[in-house]
């Protein structure tokens, strides 16, 4: 038999009490302090931690630190979108800035059902996805019925059927806390010609 496994040097973090690691993850990212200042803090809550294992344990947190940021600025460059085919003003020629631009295209202008969707990492970091659907100018601006689904992590959220006389919608305001994918669906309840742009405006994740 080998020889048993050593514990590595920096398990004694991971075996401080909630509230404790809570502080020392707080002093890394928010406060900025210098592992030997954290080390004296943990002293003086009677924790003994090497300034070695804090520094493994750091380089992690940091690590883990920069993926969610990659991951929320990838979908904010991704819902940061409306404009990008078909413009960003509506059919009551009002312009947005921010949103998302949904194209549920009819190829070949013959009556067809389409759909479009697309899913983004929310990573459990908001607690709200506000806005409004309205009308971009497109080819098909006055004969669709098309269905609005909003998905977090497989759980229906926000539901809405989408008419020429329903739209602009009024703001929704949906729950995403603790949410890590959120998926947004358009698809035809009927089989029409000409694609239609809808456009989720003044999208806003708190």
């Amino acid at each position: 038999m080998g020889k048993p496994r050593k514990p590595r040097s920096d398990a004694k973090i991971y075996q401080l009490p909630k509230s404790v690691l809570d502080g020392v993850n707080e002093r890394l990212v928010n406060y900025n302090m210098s592992y030997a200042d954290i080390v004296a803090w943990l002293a003086g809550q009677g924790y003994k931690v090497s300034q070695s294992s804090l520094s493994r344990y750091a380089f992690k947190v940091f690590e883990s630190a920069q993926r969610v940021a990659d991951d929320l600025e990838k979908t904010k460059y991704i819902i940061d979108v409306i404009g990008r085919r078909n413009g960003n003003v509506d059919v009551n020629g009002n312009s947005y800035e921010h949103g998302l631009t949904a194209w549920v295209a009819r190829w070949n202008y013959t009556a067809e059902s389409s759909w479009v969707w697309n899913q983004y990492s929310l990573s459990g970091n908001y607690k709200t996805l506000t806005g409004k659907v309205v009308l971009i100018k497109s080819y098909n601006e006055s004969n669709f019925d098309t269905q609005l689904t909003i998905t977090g992590d497989g759980i229906p959220l926000y539901s809405k059927r989408l008419t020429p006389d329903s739209l602009p919608t009024e703001e929704f305001q949906i729950n995403v806390a603790g949410i890590n994918t959120l998926k947004i669906e358009l698809s035809d309840n009927t089989s029409v010609r000409g694609g239609t742009a809808f456009g989720l405006a003044n999208l806003s994740l708190q």
